[in-house]
């Protein structure tokens, strides 16, 4: 699902990410470890094509990153630094999001409610975002980046800064797609 060979990306003469080879299969779970400043977001920004790569390249899904459009459709992602519209509601955003990734008006708000319901948030969904914990923005972030059934998923420091009851409720439905998937 995801190959690079060499990628590398450098900033001036900082070098952020140096020669990375890494072989993802399908169903894999991977993970990247490390302290910050590793490359660790850098790597997830060149793979989801945010950030270009100084050299090296990677291949997503048989897919070269310059088909950045398709790839974008097979993929969700949860930033550690998600950002939403304050003013609308969560399910307005998660609307919003299944339009962008091409899903009709009744395919994006039947998704949109399974989604919400199954991150704990189907009694919040008509609540702006600005009004959100940062528990709840978490947990709109996963259901967003879950949103057009994605094939591969990214999810980046998606346990950080919530409680141990939620963070195994992420993991254990990142195995419940995982199964899903096969």
């Amino acid at each position: 699902m995801i190959i690079t060979e060499g990628l590398t990306k450098t900033f001036g003469k900082f070098v952020a990410v140096d020669n990375l080879n890494i072989h993802v299969k399908k169903r894999d779970i991977y993970g990247f470890l490390g302290p910050n400043g590793a490359g660790k977001t850098t790597t997830i920004g060149m793979l989801i094509d945010l950030i270009k790569p100084t050299n090296g390249n990677a291949i997503i899904n048989g897919m070269e990153l310059s088909d950045s459009d398709n790839i974008k459709r097979i993929i969700g992602v949860y930033s550690q630094e998600a950002n939403f519209y304050p003013d609308r509601s969560a399910q307005d955003q998660m609307l919003l999001y299944g339009f962008l990734k091409g899903l009709n008006k009744t395919d994006s708000l039947e998704e949109s409610n399974r989604l919400l319901q199954s991150v704990g948030l189907d009694d919040s969904k008509h609540i702006k975002v600005g009004n959100f914990s940062h528990g709840m923005k978490k947990r709109l972030g996963l259901a967003q980046a879950l949103i057009g059934k994605p094939e591969i998923l990214i999810l980046d420091e998606i346990t950080n800064g919530i409680d141990q009851l939620w963070a195994k409720q992420v993991r254990d439905l990142k195995r419940n797609k995982r199964t899903r998937h096969s």
